[in-house]
C-alpha cells in the first residue's frame, strides 16, 4: 500500500448501514452467521489498520483512520445484528 498520498474518501463510495434500508428476513442460524463474519470483518480491517497505520508512521507518512477501512459501518452492522 503507497501511503505517500492520503487515503481519498471519494475514490470509493462509502457503504453506510443507513443506506441499507430493505430487511431481510433471517433464521436464527443465519443472524448468527451474519454476526461471525461481521466479527471476523472487523477484526481483520482492524488489524490491517493497525499495521498499515504502524507502516505510515515509520515512513512518516499520513496515518489512516477509521473510516479509511469501513470500520464505523461494519461496527454499525454488527449492532444491528446483534453484536
Amino acid at each position: 500500500m503507497n501511503c505517500r498520498r492520503q487515503l481519498d474518501a471519494e475514490s470509493v463510495p462509502p457503504v453506510l448501514a443507513s443506506e441499507v434500508k430493505q430487511e431481510f428476513p433471517l433464521s436464527s442460524l443465519e443472524k448468527l452467521l451474519v454476526r461471525e463474519a461481521l466479527l471476523l470483518l472487523l477484526d481483520t480491517r482492524t488489524r490491517a489498520l493497525e499495521l498499515t497505520a504502524e507502516m505510515c508512521r515509520r515512513q512518516h507518512f499520513a496515518v489512516p483512520d477509521v473510516h479509511d477501512f469501513q470500520l464505523p459501518v461494519t461496527l454499525d452492522l454488527l449492532r444491528r445484528f446483534g453484536g
